[in-house]
């Protein structure tokens, strides 16, 4: 059920997740350039629909939830999804409930209705940027 049977891999995924969030807090992504650029923003000059997470990223952990909302509005919903996955992925060989709310949340059509989401909003921020 669970990816996360192995503690020492759980411990050092959280170290890892925390020097990223350090990283992401610590260097501004409009001023450092040592962050990855968008290929298909680069090879086509159209904005993806995860163009601008990074500076959002940046933008709420200082706070700044407006700015973040100008980068990239996906942000809001799609870091908190992913992150209860990963709450629920930890916990889904300990708990049948767990495993029930993960198996709903990540059932194929609502992964596809979010691919869905997804393109339609990279399209609508292209047209209307």
């Amino acid at each position: 059920m669970s990816i996360f049977k192995n503690k020492t891999l759980v411990f050092l995924l959280i170290i890892l997740g925390a020097i990223a969030i350090f990283i992401i807090w610590k260097f501004p992504p409009e001023e450092y350039k040592f962050y990855p650029k968008c290929f298909i923003y680069v090879l086509t000059g159209y904005q993806c629909s995860g163009c601008g997470n990074l500076r959002a990223s940046h933008a709420i952990l200082h706070g700044d939830f407006r700015t973040a909302w100008t980068y990239n509005p996906s942000i809001f919903f799609l870091a908190p999804y992913l992150l209860t996955g990963l709450v629920l992925q930890v916990f889904t060989s300990k708990s049948e409930k767990a495993y029930k709310i993960f198996s709903i949340l990540y059932h194929r059509y609502v992964l596809l209705s979010i691919l869905f989401l997804m393109i339609l909003f990279m399209i609508l921020r292209n047209i209307y940027i």
